[in-house]
């Protein structure tokens, strides 16, 4: 089909049971959500403009239904990460103390 594919994707927590983004141009998209991941989709007509700045709005929910994650509020959204050894895996602000990264 004509078009441009547009995706989010990332990674949840285990208590995570369903994910919304809210795409560029506004639409808001359920991601499936599996094994650690979530993955959102959406078909534009045509590509959509880069200039989004900013935190992606997305969303996360526990099994209840209950908000539990705010990409735009929560201060998890901005940490860093390094490998078990110290290497970064994310970029890192100067004097930021980075999590240590959860293998895969």
């Amino acid at each position: 089909s004509e078009g441009w594919l547009d995706t989010a994707v990332g990674r949840v927590a285990p208590d995570i049971a369903k994910v919304t983004v809210q795409m560029p141009g506004g639409s808001i998209v359920t991601a499936a959500v599996e094994n650690g991941f979530f993955v959102a989709r959406q078909l534009l007509p045509a590509m959509p403009s880069f200039n989004q700045s900013g935190v992606i709005p997305i969303m996360g929910y526990d099994h209840s239904g209950a908000l539990v994650y705010d990409s735009q509020t929560s201060s998890t959204a901005f940490q860093c990460f390094v490998t078990p050894t110290g290497q970064p895996v994310t970029p890192q602000s100067q004097g930021q103390k980075c999590r240590t990264a959860i293998r895969w």
